[in-house]
């Protein structure tokens, strides 16, 4: 009988673990106010030239757009397998108009996402839907400059600039090319 009820037990856990989906949050809550400092924007990969995910593109500029991402863009549970392509879509956390690392990447395809360096389930219905709150039309540039300074002075100028939506400054990698 004590075997019986511990089996019992045991099965019990493991199904009712195993069947219910986890929810991993992507994003913590922002404070009051965030979005006069943060944005956070969804694009393509830079190197997608053909932009084939574009249908997902977002990008959320006001606070309760910042808030709703805690409940509209979580990962389900841990995949242990990926299958990354070459035209994965990028999610971006930006910082007055700079994107910080890291960055999450999606493969809408495969349905899965990858954050802090594992692998989890995706839907990507929530991207369409945050697409379709907070659309954004954009294009890519990337701009070379031949010093760190050129790089500099170009995005002082452009801070201000509306039609600048955020910049990738890769130039400590790349000796002084960014992506823009």
């Amino acid at each position: 009988m004590k075997y019986f009820l511990f089996f019992l037990t045991f099965s019990f856990i493991f199904i009712y673990g195993c069947d219910r989906p986890s929810k991993n949050v992507l994003f913590s809550d922002f404070p009051e106010g965030a979005s006069k400092e943060y944005s956070v924007i969804g694009v393509s990969a830079f190197y997608d030239k053909e932009m084939i995910n574009k249908n997902y593109t977002f990008y959320i500029n006001d606070d309760i757009g910042l808030k709703s991402l805690k409940d509209s863009l979580i990962a389900g549970s841990e995949a242990y397998t990926m299958s990354p392509d070459d035209k994965m879509f990028h999610v971006f956390l930006v910082k007055g108009k700079e994107m910080l690392n890291p960055s999450i990447h999606i493969n809408p395809n495969n349905e899965n996402i990858i954050f802090n360096g594992r692998y989890f389930d995706f839907d990507p219905g929530q991207l369409l839907r945050l697409n379709k709150k907070y659309p954004v039309n954009y294009s890519l540039e990337s701009i070379e400059f031949s010093t760190q300074t050129e790089c500099e002075h170009f995005l002082s100028e452009h801070q201000n600039d509306d039609r600048l939506l955020c910049y990738k400054n890769i130039t400590s990698v790349y000796n002084g090319e960014a992506t823009v």
